[in-house]
C-alpha cells in the first residue's frame, strides 16, 4: 500500500506540466514527508533515485528543445545568408515559439554567438548560467549549462 501511494506521488509529478525545477522542488518536499514517516523498505530503496530522474528528463528536454533551435537556425542561415540574432528572431518564421528552458520556469532558452560559433542553450540543473556547453563539457568540464554549439562557419 505505502509503496503504491509512493509511486502514484511519483507518476503525478512526471505527468504534470510543471518544470523540471518544479517537479524536482515537489519530489524534494515529498521525500522531507517520507523520511519522517517512511513507507516501506522497497520504497526507501527506490524514492530517493527519482530526482535523478527529473534531472536526466530536464537535460534530455533541454538538448532536444535546442537542437530544434539549431534546425531553425541552420534554416534561416541557408534560406536567407544570415543567422539569428536571437531565437526570438526564428518565431513564428521557423518555429511556432521559443522554446522554454526546463531548469528555469517561465524562461526561454539562451542563445548567443561565442567565436564563431552559435550557442543555444539551458541553465541546467543548477538554475544559473555559466555561459553556456563548452566542447569540454563532454570531456567532464565544469559547466552545468546543457545545450549545443553550432559552428556557424560556412
Amino acid at each position: 500500500n505505502a509503496y503504491r501511494k509512493a509511486m502514484h506521488i511519483q507518476q503525478d509529478v512526471l505527468a504534470s506540466p510543471d518544470t523540471v525545477r518544479e517537479k524536482q522542488e515537489n519530489i524534494a518536499a515529498y521525500l522531507e514527508r517520507f523520511q519522517a514517516h517512511p513507507p516501506g523498505i522497497l520504497s526507501a530503496a527506490i524514492l530517493p533515485s527519482f530526482e535523478s530522474v527529473f534531472v536526466a528528463l530536464g537535460r534530455s528536454e533541454a538538448h532536444h528543445r535546442a537542437a530544434l533551435v539549431a534546425i531553425a537556425s541552420l534554416r534561416m542561415r541557408l534560406e536567407q545568408s544570415t543567422q539569428p540574432e536571437t531565437i526570438l528572431s526564428l518565431v513564428p518564421a521557423y518555429l511556432p515559439r521559443s522554446p522554454k528552458d526546463p531548469f528555469n520556469p517561465g524562461q526561454n532558452l539562451q542563445m548567443k554567438q561565442v567565436d564563431k560559433d552559435l550557442l543555444i542553450y539551458s541553465v541546467g540543473p543548477n538554475g544559473t548560467d555559466d555561459g553556456g556547453p563548452t566542447v569540454e563539457t563532454d570531456q567532464g568540464g565544469q559547466t552545468d549549462d546543457v545545450g549545443v554549439r553550432l559552428p556557424m562557419t560556412p
